[in-house]
């Protein structure tokens, strides 16, 4: 049965920038009985017959006079010996000599085609920049909710100034016209401007409640995967489903605390305005 030859594996020295070739074969170059490359590293068997580390790790018996390998053969040190035989060429211009001369080489020519390349443009502003440079890691999960809450709230706030400043123009303008208290003694008008107040709380509850479970959901996850990590025994029987059902449990309970929270400190989701301008145009029930 005929063997497949073994890849050739390339030695860790090679450098950057250099093309390795093989040495020539000398008599002091030795080679595997088995696969016939360059032993590197070289083993030299009990019986005296030499195998590269692959194959001598891959047979029990030498393949030359069928000696056992009853211990594991000792390594031969001319690793260094045939890599400091192995020819670098240089890829820039036409060097070639050993590791140790490649090591020290310098290409002028490279030098000079580095210096005449473009630099790219950076299209990252100088101050994204300069916070990248200075070796921030990116934001945790934390961060994130932190900013995605803010977000919310900032929309919340513009939304709730927007809708108190456009009823104070429309009520302004109504109380400067002389047919203000007609147009409001119309039962139909009175329930368009009740219902109209009414839609925008239920828009601006609507976003903060959005915001606040999306808050308390990255917390909840966070508090979950602290519980699994510090009980492996716990973190290996919880499934996919069951790590679900215990993320929506105490997403639940975060924002019920939350609530709790709101209606201890006698916080409101929406400005006090709204209930001055609710009882000006009708004492209707507001909020369904």
């Amino acid at each position: 049965m005929r063997r497949r030859s073994a890849p050739v594996r390339t030695h860790p020295a090679v450098l950057s920038g250099f093309s390795i070739s093989a040495p020539e074969h000398s008599e002091g170059t030795s080679f595997c009985i088995i696969c016939a490359l360059p032993a590197v590293p070289h083993v030299v068997l009990h019986c005296g017959h030499s195998l590269c580390d692959h194959c001598s790790r891959r047979v029990e018996t030498c393949p030359t006079c069928r000696a056992r390998i009853q211990t594991r053969a000792h390594y031969h040190a001319r690793t260094e010996e045939i890599v400091s035989s192995l020819r670098y060429t240089c890829d820039a211009c036409d060097f070639v000599g050993t590791v140790v001369e490649a090591k020290r080489h310098k290409c002028p020519e490279a030098s000079e085609q580095r210096v005449a390349e473009p630099q790219p443009v950076c299209s990252i502003p100088q101050s994204k920049r300069a916070r990248t440079s200075n070796g921030n890691a990116p934001p945790d999960d934390s961060t994130a909710a932190r900013a995605c809450d803010r977000l919310f709230r900032d929309a919340a706030s513009r939304i709730q100034a927007r809708t108190v400043a456009r009823i104070r123009r429309e009520v302004a303008m109504e109380s400067s016209e002389p047919t203000a208290l007609t147009r409001y003694a119309d039962p139909a008008d009175i329930g368009a401007a009740v219902d109209r107040l009414h839609n925008d709380v239920y828009r601006t509850k609507k976003a903060k409640a959005a915001a606040t479970r999306r808050v308390a959901r990255a917390q909840a996850e966070e508090m979950l995967q602290a519980e699994l990590g510090s009980n492996p025994k716990l973190a290996s029987n919880v499934d996919a489903a069951a790590y679900k059902r215990r993320l929506r449990a105490y997403t639940n309970s975060i924002v019920k605390q939350k609530k709790a929270t709101n209606q201890a400190d006698g916080c409101s989701p929406f400005p006090v305005e709204y209930n001055g301008l609710i009882s000006s145009v009708g004492r209707r029930q507001a909020f369904r």
